[in-house]
This record gives C-alpha cells, sequence and structure tokens, in this order.
C-alpha cells in the first residue's frame, strides 16, 4: 500500500477534493484498491463520500485513538456512490476512515497510532490517501507519520510558493526530531486552475522552470463547475460525468503513480 499524505497550511486550496477525486480515478479508471482516511475535525471526505450512507457511520478515527488495538474493519467503511442517474447506490474500490468533529480536541503522546494501525492493513489496499488538516496538530503529526508521500494542493499565487515553503521546513523540522524521517515530498499540483488568466499561465511557468523537478506536478486540475457539482451529489467527478476536468484528475493520477514508481526505483538502486 502506497500512503499518501494531501496537506497544505492553507485552508480552501482543495485538499479534500483532490484526495477524493484522485480516490476516484484510482478506482474508476485505474482499478486500484484505496482507503481513504479522514483526519480533519471538519469532515468534509466523511460527509462528501457518506452523503447518502451517513447513518452507517457508528465507529471513527477517533475510536482509534481511543483503543489503538481496535478491529480494523470496525472503523473502515466502503464508500457506495450514486450512480449518475442519482437513483442508486453503487458498489466502488474506495474505502474510508471517517473523520468527527472531536478530533480536534485529540491529544496524542503517540505519533504513531495512525502508521501502525496502517501497517495492519498495507496488504488489504493499492493505495491509502490521507486528507490532512490545514493545521499542525498531534493529529496532523500522526497523518503525516503514517505517509510514505506527501502532495501539496495550492491555488496560482504568491501564496502556493509560500505555502510549499512552510510545509517543507515543518516537515525538515519533523524529520530533524526524528520523525518519519523517509517521508518524500512529491511536490505542489496547482488547483482550480483558469489557463485564460495570465496568473495561472506564470505560476504554471513558475513551477516548471525553476529547475526543482521533484517540487511540482506538471499536471494541474482547471476550474470548473463539474467539480462542486459532483461533490453536492456525493460523487467523485469520474463517477459523475466524462468531462475535461475529470481528464485531468486522469493525468494527476497517472502522474503520481509514475512518481512513485521512479522514486521507489530510484531507492532499490540505491539513491536518495
Amino acid at each position: 500500500m502506497k500512503t499518501v499524505a494531501i496537506y497544505n497550511r492553507k485552508g480552501g486550496v482543495g485538499k479534500t477534493v483532490s484526495c477524493v477525486n484522485i480516490a476516484g480515478c484510482l478506482d474508476k479508471i485505474m482499478g486500484k484498491k484505496v482507503l481513504i482516511v479522514d483526519t480533519d475535525a471538519q469532515a468534509n471526505a466523511t460527509s462528501y463520500l457518506m452523503l447518502h450512507d451517513i447513518d452507517r457511520v457508528r465507529y471513527s478515527l477517533m475510536d482509534l485513538f481511543g483503543d489503538p488495538e481496535i478491529t480494523p474493519d470496525k472503523i473502515i467503511y466502503k464508500a457506495r456512490i450514486p450512480d449518475k442517474k442519482n437513483e442508486k447506490l453503487v458498489e466502488s474500490n474506495i474505502y474510508l476512515v471517517p473523520a468527527v468533529r472531536e478530533l480536534d480536541k485529540i491529544s496524542a503522546s503517540n505519533m504513531y497510532i495512525l502508521r501502525d494501525f496502517l501497517a495492519k492493513i498495507e496488504d488489504r489496499f493499492d493505495y491509502c490517501l490521507i486528507d490532512c488538516p490545514p493545521s499542525v496538530t498531534d493529529m496532523t503529526i500522526n497523518a503525516l507519520c503514517a505517509a510514505n508521500y506527501l502532495m501539496i494542493p495550492a491555488l496560482a499565487g504568491r501564496d502556493s510558493v509560500t505555502g510549499y515553503g512552510i510545509v517543507v521546513s515543518e516537515i525538515d523540522a519533523m524529520k530533524q526530531n526524528g520523525f518519519n524521517v523517509n517521508l518524500k515530498i512529491l511536490g505542489v499540483f496547482l488547483n482550480r486552475v483558469d489557463k485564460r488568466r495570465a496568473l495561472e499561465e506564470y505560476y504554471r511557468n513558475f513551477w516548471q522552470g525553476n529547475g526543482k523537478k521533484s517540487a511540482h506536478f506538471a499536471h494541474s486540475v482547471r476550474d470548473t463547475s463539474d467539480i462542486v457539482n459532483a461533490q453536492e451529489f456525493g460523487m467523485p467527478i469520474h463517477y459523475y460525468k466524462k468531462s475535461a476536468v475529470a481528464e485531468d484528475y486522469v493525468d494527476l493520477a497517472r502522474e503520481l503513480n509514475f512518481k512513485i514508481l521512479s522514486y521507489e526505483n530510484k531507492v532499490k538502486k540505491g539513491g536518495n
């Protein structure tokens, strides 16, 4: 199982939407079995995927922190997603560990509770995507300690550069303190891009031309109402309709997979 945290200190950059739609692409297009772990007390990934099934949720990530030996199947739910006619729920290969509002009250002396939990189920899924809160808490550190890789969603603008620097500094500090020294930052990817605006083109060129190959994703996600509409019905975009933005996520998911495989091959050969 390849575990990827989706994190930025800035809110409103599309962490949850990216997490759910990348999962939907990995599931629907690439045939992968995906676990989403919602570590954000806002529980947006939970309300997105369990919109029509919320009454099934009896246990959550909160229960894991109350009892680290909890049976995994108690807190893992299979997402059932409306069909394109919004008439019935259909099975997916997306699974969820849901969040609750009380997560922001967690104070944990053990920063490896989530890592140890995921180690028990790593042979059950191809990917685990962790939707992180936009703040540094014990829950955030648990999420980052559980991840193998990190993606940083951002909007075009100076905040994307500043946010990247803040996240890199946080990860460096975390590693210096001995936490997850092998965490690999895969880079920034841009959300809600409008190619008609010069600002987007400037920052796309900035990331692609700054000489840091690992600092960015070549593919970005365009701005479109299809994403909002799909979320309103509780559907990842690939379950909602064929559209240009669905292809954006295909490109992004394939690049994600390529980056991970390239890095793992490099490590096997003795590289950094």
